[in-house]
């Protein structure tokens, strides 16, 4: 006959291996939850109409060559043209970079 000893043994394992089992079935579900969360936001990266720095510096280069041939005094139109163009370029070459590195700088709390 199995005694109490026994039947408490087999509890107390029971238990433990029920425990170790929940456990991990909720890390399991939290991960998949992080994946998915990681996969749409590439998704939505990837969506987004955003420049490489090749294509920034092939538009940039365009556009001002444009301006130059278009207008041929050296207007204050002009410059300020030159002048958007370059800001413009500036704003999407950090918006590329930040683009890139948000795997490398975490937020800062």
């Amino acid at each position: 006959m199995i005694s109490l000893n026994w039947i408490i043994g087999i509890l107390v394992a029971g238990f433990i291996s029920w425990a170790f089992y929940s456990n991990r079935k909720n890390k399991y579900s939290k991960a998949r939850e992080i994946k998915k969360e990681i996969t749409e936001e590439q998704e939505k990266w990837l969506e987004s109409n955003q420049l490489s720095y090749r294509q920034i510096q092939d538009r940039k280069f365009a556009l001002s060559k444009y301006v130059k041939e278009t207008i041929i005094d050296d207007s204050f139109d002009k410059k300020q043209l030159l002048e958007l163009i370059d800001d413009w370029a500036d704003l999407q070459v950090k918006s590329f970079e930040d683009r890139r590195s948000w795997v490398r700088k975490p937020k800062e709390n």
